[in-house]
């Protein structure tokens, strides 16, 4: 670490297994969803294409701060930077010493083109931190949130309703056995979103099983009245815990053929996670749209879904490296 100062009583090490859970813990903080499944994979990889460098800090033998470079699955060339300090830790330098630290992985031979972040917007001082290193805002998506316990009866008969209007049918796919129907309707379903991190960066669906949580459910949504071809839209959620409520559905991805668009089949499709997870006791169901995306604004409003905890994307700036740091003020 030359050129930076040692904090006394502060040791900076690689991530072992002892660390791996507070280091966890510490990394999701970060996001505004539970991201903890990616994450454990990514720190965890014996091949060096998909563990570029993850770092602790520690004091006492106690976890205090982590840092992580990873590559980002659908996003090739992308890598992933977070650095995150325990709150009785900062403003003492541990998260200039391990952005120092991860910097040195930008310039190994892994094909790394762009350098990324993704922070909740409630953050502003994590916000402060990475634009003081170059990072810069390309999108922020809103968060979304669905009471479950206060629901109306009828998100059943909605779901029902919903699919006849739009003339699909709406069943559980397995990704097992359907991964390249899964992944081609998903391909196509992607046109015309807004591109994380800035409009240069290419999106590779093929590896899109790799970031789907174990426990996950796929809904493919097929047009009726006619022979059944390919899908025309999808929604990828995951059961995961939920600090306030308990039980929660995370929604990974929602999209619709641009064939299909303005039919209803985001409603059937949305409206059927509803009622699933309804079904399955769940407290809550949540998820994320791209700001700009005004048809999933609405949408999501139309359906009753409130707003929560969003995230900004950020990237590094042409010509940044993270440990140089820009002067304050």
């Amino acid at each position: 670490m030359t050129g930076q100062e040692a904090i006394p009583g502060v040791t900076v090490r690689t991530l072992q297994p002892a660390d791996l859970t507070e280091a966890l813990e510490l990394l999701a903080s970060l996001s505004a969803f539970d991201n903890r499944h990616q994450s454990r994979r990514l720190l965890t990889a014996s091949d060096s294409q998909e563990a570029y460098r993850a770092i602790v800090a520690k004091r006492n033998g106690v976890v205090i701060g982590a840092a992580a470079l990873t590559p980002i699955p659908t996003l090739p060339g992308a890598a992933s930077a977070r650095v995150v300090v325990a709150e009785t830790e900062q403003g003492r330098g541990v998260g200039s010493l391990l952005a120092h630290d991860i910097s040195a992985a930008f310039h190994s031979s892994h094909p790394i083109r762009t350098v990324t972040c993704a922070l909740r917007d409630d953050l502003h001082h994590g916000r402060g931190f990475a634009e003081r290193y170059g990072f810069q805002v390309t999108n922020h998506s809103l968060g979304w949130r669905f009471d479950l316990t206060n629901s109306p009866d009828a998100l059943e008969d909605r779901a029902v309703k919903a699919a006849e209007e739009a003339r699909v049918s709406i069943r559980q796919a397995d990704f097992e056995s359907e991964e390249e129907r899964i992944t081609s309707c998903a391909s196509r379903c992607i046109t015309g979103f807004s591109i994380p991190f800035g409009g240069r960066q290419g999106v590779d669906l093929s590896n899109l099983r790799t970031v789907i949580p174990d426990g996950a459910r796929t809904f493919l949504a097929e047009t009726t009245g006619g022979p059944v071809g390919r899908p025309c839209g999808l929604v990828v959620v995951s059961p995961m815990s939920d600090d306030h409520r308990g039980s929660a559905w995370y929604t990974i991805f929602t999209g619709v053929d641009p064939d299909h668009r303005r039919r209803g089949v985001g409603t059937a499709l949305k409206t059927t996670v509803l009622a699933e997870a309804r079904r399955a006791n769940a407290a809550v169901v949540t998820g994320h749209s791209d700001e700009t995306n005004q048809s999933i604004t609405r949408l999501n409003r139309g359906l009753g879904m409130a707003t929560a905890v969003g995230y900004w994307s950020m990237a590094l700036g042409e010509g940044q490296a993270l440990d140089r740091p820009a002067p304050l003020g």
